[in-house]
């Protein structure tokens, strides 16, 4: 079934005030039905009106309950000691913000890549700044339909109801109006101007239209939808934020959705950082690690476990034989092909074990390379012409990125990476001599993602990438500082190795991403670009298997 989320972004959507959203004097029958569950049968509502902006008082996460910083934290999941929103400049999330903070579009397009994204900004920071400023190609259209009047109302509404029902499918409006009026008349037009509960609930007859227009679909009843409605930040009784009082720390969260559990949160539960993991809960990407919050809505916290490997594809052999079984936490407990089979990405040791480790000293898993038996290596004994693989790493903390790869076009098949003691713990490229980070830069917690990538279809019927554990094919030992040229000992060797001088060292990969595709410049610098955005934090381990 195909998942349709629309998020409805309000700007400076008060809950505290004589006319604010919640309030006696203020009647929103449609957003009511989304909170009480009554909006469609089978669709329930989970919800916060003490959606906490302005991050937690008195820490490095304060911020300004102001609409740059705010919007960019409903997008990121982190507040401005990350993100570096600071009051209306954008100047540091467009230089480095962005880049270990990405915005959950980004995420999103990166694991699900046909999901269509459609906004409704008329101009503005959030498409200028927030999105364009990390990755405007995130949003594969948007409507510039100014807010006025019926007509973007009118236009979400009639978009909705032409939806493919087969189509994956986010919808981003946002909206100004309410916030425009309260900065309108200053002192006299806040949240104890009845004028500011009158703009609500215009705002409820509109959002009312499109999801009568959704409701009225055909196979409506078939399909899957989520309806969200955040803001920014809240207001004061004469109108204005920016401050920490309640009036503007206070906003609104509205989930209603098939799968969401029905009720309101609990005080405190919800902020401003909700937003993002709940979207992308609802496509089924976990929520990444570095979010400040967990989604909201399907009654549990997360938690952290390696990997989900539902959507893998079991190709080993061309007779397609082999199993993965998990465990309840989906962690891989055993991980088999055909005896002597080569052809998937990920090995895990010569009994076919697991190779994750349950703890990497933070309480969160980690896929370990201890430097002594541990590598990634190709087991034939010969290469086509043209195989090259590649392994990126990033450093978390400078969100600094290189790669070291190995290609049978250089007619020695020498290059590998290798982690060594001797340099105060560092990935070297052996093949041309330089260390990939500088000694005070990285140490063994620093380097947590690494990334294979390799040009398809040209490996041998007999050869494969694979990580063995514990394994004897290999002495690691065989290869020194000096191995550079040549002949790469017993197989052409890729990872964690030890040093020369036989000392082991550690490495705990908090991801591993490894794609099967064409290599390209292109290519290279879009995996590069998401491994500093992610910041190597995304504690989910990706795999695909090798099908030549």
């Amino acid at each position: 079934m195909s998942r349709k989320l629309i998020i409805f972004g309000v700007d400076g959507l008060a809950t505290v005030g004589t006319y604010a959203l919640g309030q006696v004097g203020v009647s929103t029958p449609y957003l009511d039905s989304l909170m009480d569950g009554s909006w469609e049968a089978a669709y329930a509502g989970a919800y916060a009106l003490d959606s906490q902006a302005g991050g937690e008082v008195g820490t490095d996460t304060e911020q300004a309950t102001l609409s740059p910083p705010g919007w960019t934290t409903l997008f990121t999941s982190v507040w401005d000691n990350r993100h570096l929103v600071t009051g209306t400049s954008f100047t540091n999330w467009e230089a480095t913000g962005y880049l270990t903070n990405p915005t959950f579009l980004q995420t999103l397009k990166l694991y699900k890549p046909n999901v269509h994204v459609q906004t409704w900004i008329a101009s503005g920071f959030i498409i200028d700044n927030i999105i364009g400023g990390s990755d405007p190609t995130v949003v594969d259209d948007n409507d510039t339909t100014a807010d006025i009047g019926t007509a973007m109302f009118d236009d979400i509404a009639a978009y909705v109801a032409a939806l493919d029902t087969d189509a994956d499918e986010l919808i981003y409006a946002y909206t100004a109006r309410v916030d425009n009026y309260a900065h309108s008349d200053i002192p006299n037009t806040g949240t104890d101007d009845s004028g500011y509960g009158a703009t609500i609930q215009t705002l409820d007859t509109l959002i009312g239209s499109v999801l009568t227009a959704i409701a009225a679909r055909t196979n409506f009843d078939n399909e899957d939808w989520m309806i969200i409605l955040c803001s920014d930040h809240g207001q004061l009784a004469i109108g204005g934020h920016g401050a920490q009082s309640t009036n503007e720390r206070s906003t609104a969260l509205i989930v209603a959705g098939k799968r969401v559990t029905q009720g309101a949160a609990v005080a405190g539960e919800v902020t401003l950082a909700s937003l993002a993991p709940t979207a992308l809960d609802y496509f089924g990407i976990a929520t990444p690690t570095h979010y400040e919050k967990r989604q909201f809505g399907d009654g549990g916290e997360l938690v952290v476990s390696l990997p989900d490997l539902s959507n893998l594809t079991e190709q080993y052999e061309a007779t397609n034989t082999g199993s993965i079984t998990k465990d309840g936490s989906n962690k891989v407990s055993a991980w088999n092909d055909l005896s002597g089979g080569d052809r998937h990405l990920l090995q895990a040791d010569t009994n076919k074990q697991p190779l994750y480790v349950a703890d990497g000293g933070d309480g969160q898993p980690v896929i370990r390379f201890d430097g002594v038996d541990d590598f990634l290596r190709h087991t034939s004994a010969g290469l086509l012409a043209g195989f090259t693989a590649y392994m990126y790493l990033a450093n978390k903390d400078t969100a600094q990125t290189t790669q070291c790869y190995f290609d049978t076009d250089a007619g020695s098949n020498e290059g590998y990476c290798r982690w060594e003691t001797t340099a105060g713990g560092q990935f070297r490229d052996v093949k041309t001599g330089t260390h990939i980070f500088p000694a005070a830069a990285a140490t063994v917690d620093d380097l947590h993602t690494v990334v294979v990538m390799y040009t398809p279809g040209i490996l041998p019927s007999a050869g494969g990438l694979r990580l063995w554990l514990n394994g004897s094919e290999v002495t690691p030992s065989a290869v020194t500082d000096t191995t550079v040229g040549g002949t790469n000992p017993s197989g052409r060797t890729i990872g964690a190795r030890e040093s020369a001088t036989g000392n082991p060292a550690q490495i705990d990969v908090r991801a591993a991403i490894f794609y099967n595709g064409q290599h390209d410049t292109s290519t290279r610098n879009a995996v590069l670009a998401y491994l500093q955005a992610l910041a190597v934090d995304n504690a989910s381990a990706h795999q695909q298997t090798l099908v030549p």
